[in-house]
């Protein structure tokens, strides 16, 4: 069972080629199709993403990536003829995305970019640490989060964090 990046996806171009883009994603409706992004999740019906998402020349949403988003779009995995890379599939659909994760069991976020071109920019780091000061439990918390919103997992203390390192 894989550890999971939680990520949001933003698509642009023409609204017909970000849908021919979005359709490579796994739903919970669709079987495999003939080319697909490896194990990257929506948990959605199709029809119910198309009317939600779809049909505008830009659309955003959440996707579940097993292991990693690089893992799974940009090495391809698994390795397989019927697995397309983010890099083919912009290129192909002539779109741009820009996808952010994180991965808290791990500890890791991403951030990669990809144009039309397949131009690629990929960014993975630490998520930063933070030191609850009530009851002192260490907790990794994504860099995205409002740090004075999330709550502490031993004590329930909201807000009361210190940062200790990134």
């Amino acid at each position: 069972m894989p550890n999971w990046a939680t990520g949001n996806v933003r698509v642009t171009g023409k609204p017909s080629d970000v849908e021919a883009f979005c359709k490579l994603f796994l739903f919970k409706d669709t079987a495999e199709p003939q080319i697909y992004f490896a194990r990257s999740f929506i948990h959605q019906n199709w029809n119910d993403f198309k009317k939600e998402y779809l049909g505008k020349a830009s659309a955003e949403f959440g996707v579940d990536f097993a292991w990693s988003c690089h893992t799974c779009l940009i090495k391809g995995y698994p390795n397989g003829q019927e697995c397309i890379t983010l890099v083919e599939a912009c290129k192909k659909f002539k779109v741009k995305t820009i996808i952010d994760t994180e991965e808290c069991g791990m500890g890791f976020e991403e951030h990669i970019e990809c144009d039309k071109d397949g131009s690629l920019i990929e960014e993975c780091h630490d998520m930063p640490t933070f030191k609850c000061t009530k009851c002192k439990n260490i907790q990794l918390i994504p860099s995205s989060y409002d740090i004075a919103r999330e709550e502490c997992w031993e004590c329930e203390n909201i807000g009361g964090w210190r940062f200790v390192r990134k």
